[in-house]
């Protein structure tokens, strides 16, 4: 997918450059005719206007202009600002041009807030809507945003228009935001500096549409309609100078996303842990909201990560399993995993079209650099760290990847022990970012490589925990031999928290925490290698069946912890079933971006704000994970259904279990339950297209 297609993306709609047109499928604009009609009875607005406005009202020069003087008077009554608008028939009219407006003489009026109180009724017309203008030159040449419902398909629909370009630079179906008979709020911001639109819709403190275009600079704000429904009670016109609280112009909130690799669900002290320290993470959960059901979309490192960044379950995702490519473009082993390809959208994508400095420190593990995948070509303006997830399985390394160059690491032998630790490194480049973007929206993604092994730690990480417990040193197979496994762990864990003590440390120094929402998560569960985790000495998946690599819960199910001051109810939890595959969803609403039709997430900011009531809740969950011997796994509800080893057996049994009684998955009740069993069989089959990767293929798809 090219560059323009994913702005596409961002925007919602077609986007289109100076030199293109586009077709505008709105009911203004469909084959080529414009309706305009009158409000069917008299209707009358309040007007609130900045001050330059009331003296030109009270000097007899309101300022105030119309498509159609004959439908619109204005006129001081009873000490307010009265707009009166009378009855016409309706009518096609010339030049294209809607007569129904009603438009302010903006004077320098070019950053400005226009809120309304509206309503539309739908009577015999088959469409409805009301639209707020800004940028009006002449009849031919303006910008609005157009809120309105098609009575025959039931569509509720917001969408901005560059009327000169006769396009949609911005387009959103409402299906979440009821445009009913109602009265509603609409509220529009402009930016000029940084073309910026920004629509918001009733109580939201989110706008709903975001869009950027660069071409408007000037022009007349106003409101009006184009057909007969149309009603207004209330509009307030605010010029740049406005107070943020009151006009809305804010700065976007920063997104830090923090992700940890093989961290267990209950290996933090919030989770439950009573042997390994976190104190700045159960900081982050005692000050914000703590998740009971979140899960990984996949039980290993990159399928997780694929997920993550693109919005999409794994029976529709492009990554479904680990998959080394060699070798790198420096030569040596290298070379990364199966990349991304360049139609994938990402979450950075997605955020940088909205404005946001992008950067990702940690293992990556979506294509090595110069492929389709590299985190350059997928979003990012600054990746540093691990791109290649063998090249992580030493952290001591000869170097890191800056961008996509080579970073030597000064005393590095990729030993056991080293000068630099990579780890060290990595945050410290993270936090230069955040320094270094402090005045911009910034969006850090960090996918650290804590605690994945070789268990490697520096040595005044480790003395902390020796001689707490018996250990039985690694000697050293899979993975690099250690002498202290359960201290080295235990301090790796560690080491993270207290690089996620710096982040906030910093926030705070820079004034930035209340402006930063931080999300704590990790890729799956905890390793499977006992000789070098002893998962069952920590109880590092608490009752949970199953660890790294398996969709058993103690594989999938993952702490996540968001901190939003101000925004997320201090020390609050929930047990709402989500995904890493929300993480697109939530973060475009949190930014104010359209969510992309093919994600499968939803987004869980409502639960975030404490506004349960909003909260759209899955009806299943689903994992397609072509690792150790192929599986798949639906959770819907309380039940949850597995199928393991289908690359050896395409008929492999389905497992179901009743997860409110039988957290630790004990007990197949598969025999007791046929509906529920027949209804996820299906699921395990519609929910599965092809991947482009025969090596990810395996079972029945649909």
């Amino acid at each position: 997918m090219s560059r323009e297609r994913r702005a596409s993306v961002a925007g919602g709609g077609p986007w289109t450059s100076a030199s293109g047109a586009a077709v505008v499928g709105c009911c203004m604009l469909a084959c080529g005719v414009w309706w305009a009609l009158a409000v069917a009875a008299s209707a009358q607005i309040r007007l609130h206007l900045p001050e330059r406005a009331r003296e030109d009202f009270e000097q007899g020069n309101s300022g105030w202009r119309f498509t159609d003087a004959a439908a619109w008077r204005l006129e001081k009554a009873g000490g307010s600002t009265v707009l009166h608008q009378f009855q016409r028939s309706r009518y096609k009219p010339p030049h294209r041009s809607p007569y129904n407006i009603a438009l302010w003489k903006s004077h320098d009026v070019t950053d400005f807030v226009l809120t309304a109180r509206v309503r539309s009724t739908t009577r015999d017309y088959p469409h409805r809507d009301v639209c707020l203008f800004f940028g009006y030159q002449d009849p031919a040449h303006f910008y609005y945003v157009h809120f309105g419902k098609r009575a025959d398909d039931h569509a509720n629909q917001i969408f901005i228009v560059n009327g000169k370009a006769r396009t949609k630079i911005s387009e959103k179906s409402t299906k979440g935001t009821p445009w009913n008979d109602d009265w509603h709020t609409v509220r529009v911001v402009r930016r000029v500096g940084d073309g910026t639109i920004e629509v918001y819709f009733d109580d939201m403190n989110h706008p709903v549409m975001v869009a950027h275009d660069q071409t408007f600079d000037h022009g007349l704000v106003g409101i009006g309609s184009f057909d007969d429904t149309a009603q207004w009670d209330d509009i307030v016109l605010q010029a740049a100078g406005a107070s943020p609280a009151k006009s809305g112009r804010r700065r976007l909130p920063n997104i830090v996303y923090i992700m940890a690799d093989d961290l267990g669900y209950a290996e933090l002290g919030c989770y439950g842990q009573q042997k390994i320290n976190t104190p700045n993470i159960d900081r982050l959960a005692a000050q914000g909201m703590r998740f009971t059901q979140h899960y990984t979309s996949a039980p290993v490192c990159a399928p997780a990560r694929c997920s993550l960044m693109t919005g999409r379950h794994g029976g529709h995702a492009m990554v479904r399993d680990n998959f080394e490519v060699r070798p790198s473009v420096f030569g040596d082993a290298f070379g990364g995993q199966y990349p991304l390809p360049d139609d994938a959208v990402t979450i950075a994508e997605l955020l940088k079209v909205r404005g946001y400095a992008t950067g990702a420190f940690g293992k990556w593990g979506l294509g090595g650099v110069g492929t389709t995948g590299d985190p350059l070509k997928q979003g990012f303006d600054r990746f540093f760290g691990f791109n290649c997830q063998r090249h992580a399985h030493n952290l001591y390394p000869r170097y890191l990847v800056d961008n996509d160059r080579q970073r030597p690491l000064p005393g590095n032998t990729r030993g056991i022990t080293g000068d630099t630790y990579g780890p060290q490194a990595i945050a410290d480049e993270m936090l230069k970012f955040i320094r270094r973007h402090k005045d911009e929206p910034f969006f850090v993604y960090y996918p650290s490589v804590l605690p994945h092994l070789a268990l490697q730690a520096p040595q005044d990480e480790v003395a902390q925990y020796e001689g707490q417990w018996p250990e039985t040193p690694y000697k050293g197979r899979s993975y690099l031999p250690n002498p202290t496994p359960r201290a080295t762990y235990a301090a790796m864990i560690s080491f993270l928290d207290k690089q996620v003590g710096r982040l906030t440390a910093l926030l705070n120094e820079l004034g930035l925490a209340d402006d930063t929402v931080i999300f704590f998560t990790s890729d799956n569960g905890t390793t499977m290698l006992k000789g070098q985790v002893d998962y069952e000495f920590f109880q590092s998946v608490g009752p949970l069946r199953g660890l790294k690599g398996s969709v058993y819960e103690g594989g999938i199910r993952i702490p996540l912890i968001v901190r939003w001051p101000g925004k997320i109810r201090p020390g609050s939890q929930t047990d709402l079933i989500s995904a890493h595959y929300d993480a697109m969803a939530t973060l475009c609403e949190i930014a104010g971006i359209p969510v992309p039709q093919e994600t499968d997430g939803i987004s869980y900011l409502p639960t975030l704000l404490g506004q349960d009531g909003r909260q759209r809740k899955h009806e299943f969950l689903f994992w397609d994970f072509a690792g150790y011997g192929g599986q798949l796994a639906v959770r819907m509800g309380r039940w949850k259904g597995v199928r393991r080893n289908l690359k050896r057996d395409a008929d492999a049994p389905l497992e179901l279990y009743d997860l409110e009684s039988d957290i630790s998955e004990q007990h197949n009740v598969v025999d007791e339950h046929p509906e529920i069993a027949e209804k996820i069989r299906r699921i395990m089959v519609q929910e599965r297209v092809p991947p482009a990767e025969k090596r990810f293929r395996f079972g029945e798809y649909r």
